[in-house]
């Protein structure tokens, strides 16, 4: 089996990085070549070329960001990125596409649409958040992908989830004792530990704060940096009373062998790191950057293990880690039971995913009010007359809001005797009327094609302002 995996890949220096995604790929490539199968991994945005991994092989995928976010929309003949995407697409030739997180917009939506055009069997990686969000993150793109794998603590997984859904715990490598040679040459033994992930530019600027403002008593602070020595002066500057550490990012094994003996991890807003550190007992002081808030999707209980900030206030840091220190390990492990393993139990669900290949959406799309009876009637009035029928549709979910929700809809139809495709936007109102009332005003324009009589569904070309 030959499995194309798609991710991004943005390391932004004095900003956050966001290589979460990128990670978890690589995790499941190793599990999946260990198994004998070819694995290609896309990662968008890596501006300077990066080690491969044994058995995997890094490709590069055609992409344009549209000056427009509704220019891959509407006829898909059109489409720049789609013709360079579907060649690429054509040549790697691979019999699985993963998609690393939900395609909403961007090269992940341009490739989805694609390989719903080559109708290639597809799977989405994404994060569980919770019982009820994870079934929402199904729903939401059941319409297109053929599976989907969820990742987080036992806490949060769906409890009634379909087969073609796989919830794993994070991605740990669980090697016990794997940082015991470390901490001996370290000279760090039964003392509280606090670890830190400084390759973040924020959390290591909010952590040197901390440490000088700590007593000669307070735990041991382990700092993992890029760039050990500049980190090194830096504290031998600030002459910090607290015992402190520093070392280069460990092997996997080592890294999560740290933050379960440790008491603290400080590290970047991140579900990734978050879940992993708190799935090994671990609390977590988290250092938010600009950007969305997720942790209100989680769990009411987990949030008294996570304390989240920016970092701007140092006596509210301070005391949040104190309390978080104060925890009683008991209640933490309560997050996550069971082992890990998560790369080889996704790797093989991939190989189910792909024996059962590519499975018929209509009855999905149509729960949603996109009929292909709807579609055919929209698309004649985008195309013509000349349209006589839709054979394939599609469905993924690119916003929602209390109000309505929005999908991206691949459409395989014939015209003339010719099989063509179009890209529409479906928009799904919470309530009838919506589409002659008070929402009348967005659909007034020739980007609307269809609207159904009770003013629930709007079929056009146009994605609106959540």
């Amino acid at each position: 089996m030959r499995v194309l995996m798609v991710a991004y890949y943005w390391i932004n220096d004095g900003k956050e990085s966001m290589i979460g995604v990128h990670k978890r790929c690589l995790r499941v490539g190793t599990a999946l070549a260990e198994r004998g199968h070819e694995v290609l991994l896309a990662p968008h945005g890596m501006k300077l070329p990066a080690e491969e991994p044994p058995g995997i092989t890094f490709v590069e995928l055609p992409f344009t960001p549209p000056r427009d976010k509704n220019e891959c929309f509407g006829l898909a003949e059109e489409g720049s990125n789609r013709l360079r995407m579907l060649d690429r697409l054509t040549e790697l030739a691979p019999d699985l596409l993963v998609i690393g997180e939900a395609p909403l917009s961007g090269m992940f939506l341009e490739t989805a649409m694609c390989t719903a055009e080559l109708d290639l069997p597809t799977v989405i990686f994404d994060n569980a958040y919770g019982d009820f969000l994870a079934e929402q993150m199904w729903y939401g793109q059941n319409g297109f992908a053929d599976a989907m794998v969820l990742t987080g603590p036992t806490s949060f997984h769906w409890s009634d989830a379909p087969r073609c859904v796989r919830q794993v715990a994070p991605f740990v490598d669980d090697v016990p004792d794997a940082a015991e040679d470390l901490l001996d040459d370290l000279g760090i033994h039964a003392e509280p530990l606090v670890t830190i992930f400084a390759y973040d530019t924020k959390v290591e600027r909010v952590a040197l704060d901390v440490a000088a403002s700590l007593d000669a008593d307070a735990p041991t602070l382990l700092f993992l940096s890029r760039d050990p020595e500049k980190l090194r002066a830096r504290l031998d500057d600030l002459r910090p009373h607290v015992q402190t550490h520093v070392i280069a990012p460990p092997a996997d094994p080592v890294l999560f062998d740290l933050l379960r003996r440790s008491q603290l991890a400080i590290v970047k807003h991140g579900f990734m790191q978050i879940t992993e550190a708190v799935s090994l007992g671990t609390p977590v002081l988290s250092i938010r950057h600009n950007g969305a808030e997720w942790m209100a999707y989680t769990p009411d209980f987990f949030h008294q293990f996570v304390a989240v900030t920016p970092g701007d206030d140092l006596n509210k840091t301070l005391a949040e880690i104190g309390r978080l220190l104060a925890l009683p390990p008991e209640e933490v492990a309560k997050v996550h039971s069971g082992p890990f393993q998560a790369a080889e139990q996704v790797a093989a669900f991939l190989e189910e995913a792909h024996a059962a290949g590519r499975r018929d959406k209509e009855e999905e799309c149509e729960a949603r009010g996109f009929t292909f009876g709807r579609v055919t009637r929209a698309l004649r009035h985008l195309v013509g007359p000349e349209v006589s029928s839709v054979h394939t549709l599609r469905a993924t979910r690119i916003n929602a809001s209390r109000q309505r929700d929005q999908y991206a809809l691949y459409v395989g139809y014939t015209a003339n005797g010719t099989d063509r495709s179009a890209r529409l936007v479906g928009t799904l109102y919470s309530f009838p009327g919506a589409a002659h009332g008070p929402y009348a005003a967005d659909h007034a324009n020739d980007r609307s094609l269809y609207t159904s009589p009770d003013g629930r569904i709007v079929l056009g070309i146009e994605v609106l302002q959540t």
